[in-house]
């Protein structure tokens, strides 16, 4: 699906615990939402936040010491507050019906758990949010530019070092002698052009992982396409020093043999949210585990690379 979004609404769930933690589904105690326009998204200053909205809800049930520790959110604080009911999906749907359209609902691993959550609590209360609403897991997006981002600064780097070494490198010879000033080169047949273009697709897929999975729709997400974690495979480049005349055909030699100028090397990547917003802001503070800190955390990731963002949420958001 392919599109341009109008408003981005950046969304999180605090909640009793983890699913599957007691019951399949645990309770909503906090929802924060941030609608951002396009045009707004687009600019090059860190725009103002002109919509938001902001509950809290007691969950009918105690919750777990461990998780009010982490949240900060405690029954007793709570318990004046109202449930998760119909009155609360028609205030989410009367906030959102106020943004220009296409909305989309963006969530850090939204696929697995915020949207998942929030569709619940839909069916408990036999409604729907709008019929036209899209959504994106920007634990998808992140993963996907930031990979790119980093693979195509090394395959540069790489293409930069193997052409240093077509003017520096040189096969050892058994009997070196003076180079005529118009040397005669080989004629390359088509078939070892072949090969060296099959060399060169062995060193693409040495320095590019698979393809992040991406679900057509919400509803056939499979959970195993979403991981925190990825192995991305970085690659060295050999630097040698030796300068001689080079062979005519040594570029070709080189090329044909390219899958071994690199020496592969896993480094694993975590794209949960703090790690991420670590690596992109790094002497900034992280406060996770509060509803409006985690959404501006996502925000402030998704508009440093706003461009980059919204050209892969155009082309990735579904149907809620």
């Amino acid at each position: 699906m392919s599109r341009e979004i109008n408003t981005l609404v950046f969304l999180d769930l605090e909640t009793t615990g983890l699913k599957g933690e007691g019951s399949k589904y645990p309770r909503i105690i906090e929802l924060f939402m941030l609608a951002i326009g396009r045009s707004q998204f687009l600019t090059p200053e860190k725009p103002r936040v002109l919509n938001s909205l902001r509950l809290a809800f007691y969950p009918n049930k105690p919750i777990p010491l461990n998780t009010s520790c982490i949240t900060g959110l405690y029954n007793d604080a709570l318990e004046d507050q109202a449930n998760f009911d119909s009155e609360t999906i028609e205030l989410i749907n009367k906030f959102l019906s106020r943004l220009k359209k296409p909305v989309c609902l963006l969530a850090h691993n939204g696929c697995q758990f915020d949207f998942e959550l929030l569709q619940h609590q839909l069916l408990q209360n036999k409604m729907d949010l709008l019929p036209d609403l899209l959504c994106a897991d920007t634990l998808l997006a992140f993963q996907s530019i930031e990979q790119t981002r980093y693979l195509h600064t090394r395959y540069q780097a790489s293409s930069t070092s193997k052409c240093a070494l077509f003017q520096l490198h040189t096969p050892p010879r058994q009997n070196s002698a003076p180079v005529a000033s118009n040397p005669s080169k080989k004629p390359v047949s088509l078939s070892r052009r072949d090969k060296i273009s099959r060399g060169s697709q062995a060193v693409k897929r040495k320095l590019w992982p698979n393809d992040t999975k991406i679900p057509k729709t919400f509803s056939n997400a499979n959970p195993g396409d979403i991981n925190a974690d990825t192995t991305v495979t970085t690659a060295t480049p050999v630097n040698n020093s030796h300068e001689s005349n080079q062979d005519p055909n040594f570029e070709l030699d080189l090329l044909e043999n390219a899958t071994e100028i690199n020496s592969p090397k896993s480094t694993r990547l975590s794209y949960k949210l703090t790690e991420i917003y670590k690596r992109e802001f790094t002497d900034a503070k992280v406060n996770a585990h509060c509803a409006e800190d985690d959404v501006m955390m996502i925000f402030d990731i998704a508009f440093k690379w706003n461009k980059q963002f919204l050209d892969w949420l155009d082309k990735y958001a579904v149907k809620f």
